[in-house]
């Protein structure tokens, strides 16, 4: 075997980085070798993976569906919509990926043209169009353009995507559109570094499909986007830094360059063109849309997924004082109460208010606002939230018994292939940096920084948002693992070391440069996160030390976010001085609710200057039931926290909302018969109850309208509910806790 390889493949595989005939004897096995490469990429996407998941009844999600439905009846780039006009343009529908219903758009459009009005899409199209997406990148993959090698680790990296569904035929391409994405950076950036003189007249064709493609899968998710232009970054810091290291080497020797400058220029280049055409691609896009809609160009627009609702609820992963978690019903809740100028928005339905208001940029943009200035006042909070979803991704990387995001089924045994795959991906970065030692390839230490690069961009989202969110981390595994391997071994067959070569000096002062970067970087990084901290912790201690009901007043949501991360302690003695300040509303609990307290303690609550106060603990059995751990997205966890007013019989009716039972025994609310409260006098939180029962106290603040509550109010009832939608309009549901507070009269 060894002969074997030493006289056969190694010639044949030195005899690929030739084009041409003249020069690769090869030439014509190479091309038959390229496409059983290929063939087999389809037979195993069609036979393993498409065909077992279609024979259990796969089902195409629910926009896909609509946009082909659209199609059907004559408005490509449209979907159905179940209110008039019967039909939405993709751009009246933000916060949502159109990259596959894109797809689906065109193929109507081509079917129409060729097959005549007549044409109709199948339900499923969207999948059969993802599969020939599969299919045409794995021969654009096999191009002759890229070498053999990175041609096998590409088509390995989409098997091994589409083996273990990290690109699934059938789920939104929001789960796997990074993952997609990753794996076209890869192959750009491994073709661009290794490509030989021969292929240069090619190259820039193949940079441009590629290119092409990437542009699609911004639209497929969002976050492929950030790997792309993350990688150009990276490539050009990497390159700047060569030559700023070479032209002081030659200014100081007064002698040629160590490196050529077309290595790692030229590659440079098709990088940029890389880059320039994904840029583009919304330009042409938009074109599609006024072409389609018959509108000018100025009146169309894109939409993307969005980023500010995610970073909110993210802030939510772990205990924090300002009631964020990951439900999408607290981000536009607390968005809405906390912003200047929208503070009047009581009741929360997901079918109207919040479900239209997740779709709405302008919302994305306030909800990314407040993330930042909640991180930039507590960043303990943000470095709490990497290590846990940290800790939490390696254990759902290595869980005992769970569906693992690397994991493959082989005659009907789930194997997970984490291990293999981060040895794979790791071990490829550090060969490809010891390969640039031994191998003179300048090539190869850019390629070795880049992917480390792209690792920890590809962190980003599971550590800044949920661990859950590891598309993108999926793709640049399986690109490292891969297809950087093969540019690895490429770059290999391509060394010459016959005779002495300067380029190791450049690499030891270019990784010294780089390493002091990084190391300055992470020096003001630690700096700037200890004046923030140690400014909050000065907040904390002034709110802690100061008159209580002057905070009130002067500083309402920042004094219950304060309060929220107190000691009991010194949360107790802040709450005694409100009961006892004549400036305040205070109204206290008159009946004993011992029994209810496993689930909410209601303490007191405050009224100044048109806001409210609710402080309440949280019992140890306010959870909601749900399987799984914080791993698992549960978007309907939070419980709903009510304060209400009860209605006066002698007033009728009007305006009330009747059979609202207080608990099993009625006798411990303070009433001797159901409760009938006003339901135009409603305020009320949507809590937080994933890691709340500590046994601290929770203070919750709100904006109210002084005619809510009148002076003349002096009974509230608080409530503790499911979080339904019945509950979020403000309508009658079954309280899981509810107690009765009267206003207490301080001198």
């Amino acid at each position: 075997m060894p002969t074997f390889f030493r006289s056969s493949v190694l010639p044949f595989l030195r005899q690929d980085l030739e084009n041409s005939p003249e020069h690769n004897r090869n030439w014509y096995a190479n091309r038959v070798i390229r496409l059983l490469i290929w063939l087999a990429f389809v037979v195993i996407c069609i036979v393993f993976v498409f065909l077992p998941q279609q024979n259990i009844g796969q089902q195409v999600d629910e926009f896909s569906a609509r946009s082909i439905a659209a199609a059907n009846q004559g408005l490509p780039f449209f979907y159905t919509y179940p209110r008039d006009p019967g039909f939405i343009s993709f751009n009246q529908l933000p916060y949502h990926e159109v990259g596959v219903h894109i797809l689906n758009a065109l193929a109507y459009v081509v079917g129409r043209t060729f097959a005549g009005n007549s044409f109709q899409l199948p339900v499923d199209a969207s999948v059969y169009l993802v599969l020939g997406l599969m299919i045409f990148t794995s021969l654009l993959f096999v191009s002759p353009t890229v070498p053999i090698l990175i041609s096998l680790g590409g088509n390995i990296a989409l098997v091994a995507a589409l083996f273990t569904g990290a690109i699934d035929l059938w789920l939104i391409s929001a789960r796997w559109g990074a993952t997609y994405g990753a794996i076209l950076t890869g192959m750009m950036l491994a073709t661009a570094f290794t490509v030989g003189v021969k292929r240069r007249p090619h190259i820039f064709a193949h940079i441009l499909l590629l290119g092409i493609l990437a542009g699609l899968t911004k639209y497929l998710r969002e976050e492929s986007a950030i790997l792309v232009y993350g990688a150009f970054l990276l490539v050009v810091i990497s390159v700047a830094i060569i030559e700023l290291v070479r032209a002081i080497a030659q200014r100081r020797a007064k002698r040629d360059g160590l490196v050529k400058h077309s290595a790692i220029l030229q590659p440079l280049v098709y990088c940029f063109i890389f880059v320039a055409v994904v840029y583009s691609s919304q330009f042409f896009v938009r074109g599609l849309y006024a072409l389609a809609w018959k509108v000018p160009y100025a009146a169309t627009s894109d939409s993307f997924h969005g980023s500010g609702h995610a970073m909110l609820l993210s802030l939510g992963y772990v205990d924090n004082p300002y009631n964020l978690g990951w439900a999408d019903d607290l981000g536009p809740a607390e968005t809405e109460m906390r912003l200047p100028g929208s503070a009047n928005l009581r009741r929360f339905d997901k079918t109207t208010v919040v479900y239209n208001q997740l779709f709405e940029p302008a919302y994305q943009a306030r909800a990314g606002s407040l993330a930042w200035s909640i991180m930039l006042q507590n960043p303990s909070l943000v470095l709490k939230n990497i290590i846990t979803k940290f800790s939490d991704l390696l254990q759902w990387l290595f869980p005992e018994n769970a569906r693992y995001p690397f994991q493959g089924q082989i005659g009907g045994i789930y194997i997970n292939f984490s291990p293999l795959i981060l040895l794979l991906a790791f071990g490829t970065v550090v060969l490809l940096l010891i390969s640039a030692w031994y191998i003179y390839s300048i090539q190869a230490w850019i390629l070795g920084i880049t992917g480390i690069g792209l690792i920890a961009l590809s962190l980003i989202s599971p550590l800044l948002i949920h661990p859950f969110y590891i598309s993108a981390l999926r793709g640049v595994l399986y690109s490292c693992a891969f297809v950087l391997l093969g540019a690895c071994f490429t770059l290999w067959l391509q060394r010459d070391t016959s005779q002495p070569n300067p380029v190791r000096p450049l690499i030891l002062k270019s990784t010294a440069v780089l390493g002091g970067f990084v190391v300055l970087v992470l020096v003001m990084a630690v700096s700037i996160f200890v004046v923030l901290n140690n400014r909050y912790q000065d907040q904390l201690r002034t709110i802690a030390t100061s008159d209580p009901a002057a905070q009130l007043t002067s500083k309402t949501y920042q004094f219950a976010d304060a309060f929220n991360a107190l000691d009991l302690a010194v949360q107790e003695q802040l709450l005694e001085q409100l009961k006892q300040s004549a400036d305040i509303r205070s109204f206290n609990v008159i009946t004993d609710k011992s029994d209810l307290e496993s689930l909410l303690n209601v303490s007191a609550v405050f009224v100044k200057d048109n806001f409210i106060y609710v402080v309440v603990k949280l019992g140890e059995n306010i959870h909601l039931p749900f399987n799984g751990t914080r791993l698992h997205l549960q978007v309907n966890t939070a419980n709903i926290l009510r304060v209400s007013t009860p209605c006066n019989s002698s007033e009728g009716s009007t305006g009330c909302t009747t059979k609202i039972p207080c608990h099993e025994d009625l006798s411990i609310c303070g009433f001797d018969t159901v409760i009938t409260i006003d339901a135009s006098a409603i305020q009320q939180w949507l809590i937080n109850d994933r890691t709340w029962n500590t046994g601290l106290f929770r203070m919750f603040a709100m904006p109210i309208d002084p005619t809510v509550l009148p002076d003349d109010v002096t009974t509230l009832i608080v409530g503790l509910y499911d979080n339904t939608r019945e509950i979020r309009i403000g309508g009658a549901a079954v309280p899981k806790a509810f107690y009765r507070l009267d206003q207490q009269k301080n001198s």
